[in-house]
């Protein structure tokens, strides 16, 4: 059902890659469990909407260049005391990866994939959460009016799926959105390549915030 396939920078490539995504939102988990010394701190602090900032490299000031399988717990119970982290495994059509989900307060505030074939290196990363905002001023619930306006360089496409994505190129950011797709004409969701005009996702919402490695 879910393939995966390496990063591309090219628009017309995106849906392939971007189908790793898919595997976040549609393929069920197995063998959940507290990842070893992850609940530490008390899930009674909040952080307010908005309050925590993705950039081109860092969530807060957590490095997301520099986490491995090796210091991410470390790393996530440092910046964001509070967060409880629970290790999962995320399941494909091809092999399975360590996924690690990270909560506050029983809801999930973002989750970090790791490559299947390099399982201490970071994939990508998906945030749920209204309290982190983009350093472009985008977050989850935002109208992709709002997006484009600070992002003009957007470009739109779907997977195979039919789910929809963002992304400019040159840039780790990427948003996945939730709405009415519009038809490209009376019998035809999208064009051959996936890619999606801009028209097509008016009044549509950002789901979700991607970071990819």
């Amino acid at each position: 059902m879910c393939n995966k396939s390496r990063y591309s920078s090219s628009t017309r490539q995106a849906p392939r890659y971007l189908l790793l995504l898919f595997i976040f939102a549609a393929c069920s988990p197995k063998n959940s469990g507290k990842a070893k010394n992850a609940d530490s701190g008390s899930e009674g602090e909040s952080f307010p909407v908005s309050s925590i900032l993705l950039t081109e490299s860092e969530l807060g000031e957590m490095d997301l260049k520099k986490l491995s399988q090796s210091n991410l717990i470390e790393e996530i119970n440092t910046h964001f005391p509070g967060f409880l982290i629970s290790k999962t495994i995320g399941q494909q059509d091809g092999p399975n990866f360590d996924l690690y989900l990270v909560t506050q307060k029983e809801q999930e505030v973002f989750s970090i994939a790791m490559k299947h074939d390099e399982d201490s290196v970071v994939d990508y990363l998906v945030i749920e959460s209204n309290m982190i905002e983009d350093m472009y001023g985008v977050s989850v619930g935002s109208n992709i009016e709002h997006a484009i306006k600070n992002r003009p360089n957007l470009v739109f496409y779907t997977d195979l799926h039919f789910n929809v994505y963002a992304s400019s190129e040159g840039s780790r950011i990427q948003y996945r959105l939730k709405g009415d797709l519009k038809l490209l004409n009376d019998s035809t969701l999208v064009a051959e390549d996936f890619s999606v005009a801009q028209w097509q996702v008016e009044k549509m919402e950002i789901e979700y915030l991607i970071w990819r490695e």
